[in-house]
């Protein structure tokens, strides 16, 4: 997702003549006869937002060029706020030197529930503003655009679905509660992980289902193996999909294609502060709670030291960072020798690592 941030303003203009930030713009003199205000030039007053159009561009902001009077670089800012709102309280969608900007449903709809505070599935309109200035940090003198209004309705951010994985590989059984489905970015194709083990008979065997009942589900053909993965077909109503070996696995369906795919995927600790240092094998093991999409790991005993968290005793994937943030190849993690209780969350970038009762 495009970065949205917030240029701070500063007192770098003056009326009639600019001392900038900027180098370039040192001893500008400025003539306010010779300022044009940018012109919004979009026609579109409405954004279809929705999870299958969610990767492809939901607006195109358009305007004319300003002009200072002067051969110097200009930047835009696109202000945002409520129907309600003032735009003196406005929020900074982007800052271009550019005068087109596109946004994808998924940034729109993001910005629009996070940064607007916008309420999910209910119609609402939002104002923008183009706001030209000159300098690296803006300044006092600006020229704004005439507003313009944009209808839509957010749709919601929730990862949930009704989806889950039930059988005799899964650690509740056939009887569940299933291991649940989560939304990926890609709308359709959702996502779970889970260890499948044998049953008492040496089964491995699940199907997938809906609200934890057998009135909609899927069973299937496996089509293709290999020594870490396993993918095939979905069937409506279909057998029992045979797991070849035991394992914890990064579990996939596609609804789009029906399809499904499961790729070996072993979340563990390593470092100094473990049994087998950053060599490995990664002694210290996750488990992932799937009904609130986090990997879980208790009683876990330390000895000073620094730790990370990888998948499968490998960096391809591996996570650092420090004071409750996770950061993907982030920092080592300073620990205290302790037997501590650990949950990563993955979607929200962030850790816990809380001495064990």
């Amino acid at each position: 997702m495009k970065t949205f941030f917030k240029y701070i303003t500063a007192a770098c203009l003056g009326i009639i003549s600019l001392s900038s930030c900027n180098e370039d713009n040192d001893d500008i003199q400025l003539n306010p006869n010779d300022f044009v205000n940018p012109t919004i030039t979009t026609t579109a007053t409405t954004a279809e937002l929705s999870e299958d159009t969610q990767n492809a561009v939901a607006f195109t902001f358009d305007w004319t060029d300003a002009s200072f009077g002067v051969a110097s670089p200009i930047k835009y800012d696109i202000e945002v706020t409520t129907a309600e709102g003032q735009f003196d309280e406005a929020t900074i969608l982007t800052s271009t030197t550019e005068t087109t900007f596109d946004i994808t449903g998924a940034e729109l709809n993001a910005f629009v529930v996070e940064k607007l505070g916008l309420a999910e599935n209910e119609e609402a309109t939002i104002k923008y503003r183009i706001a030209a200035f000159l300098g690296t940090y803006g300044g006092a003198n600006k020229l704004y655009s005439e507003p313009k209004t944009i209808t839509l309705t957010p749709y919601s951010t929730s990862r949930e679905t009704p989806w889950g994985l039930v059988g005799s590989a899964t650690p509740n059984g056939w009887n569940g509660p299933d291991v649940k489905f989560w939304k990926t970015s890609t709308a359709g194709v959702l996502e779970t992980y889970a260890y499948l083990a044998p049953d008492a008979t040496g089964g491995i065997e699940f199907k997938i289902r809906k609200n934890n009942e057998w009135v909609e589900e899927f069973g299937g053909n496996i089509m293709s193996t290999t020594a870490s993965s396993f993918e095939g077909t979905l069937v409506a109503g279909g057998s029992n999909i045979t797991v070849p070996q035991a394992g914890h696995y990064h579990i996939k369906i596609n609804l789009n294609e029906m399809t499904f795919s499961a790729e070996k995927y072993e979340f563990g600790i390593t470092g100094d502060a473990t049994p087998n240092s950053w060599d490995g094998p990664d002694a210290q093991l996750l488990t992932y709670d799937s009904a609130n999409d986090v990997w879980i790991a208790n009683n876990v005993t330390f000895t000073d030291g620094m730790i990370k968290f990888r998948v499968n005793n490998a960096w391809d994937i591996n996570f650092g960072g420090s004071n409750g943030t996770l950061a993907p190849g982030g920092d080592n993690i300073q620990v205290t020798a302790g037997t501590y209780n650990i949950v990563l969350d993955l979607q929200n970038l962030a850790y816990s690592i809380i001495p064990a009762q």
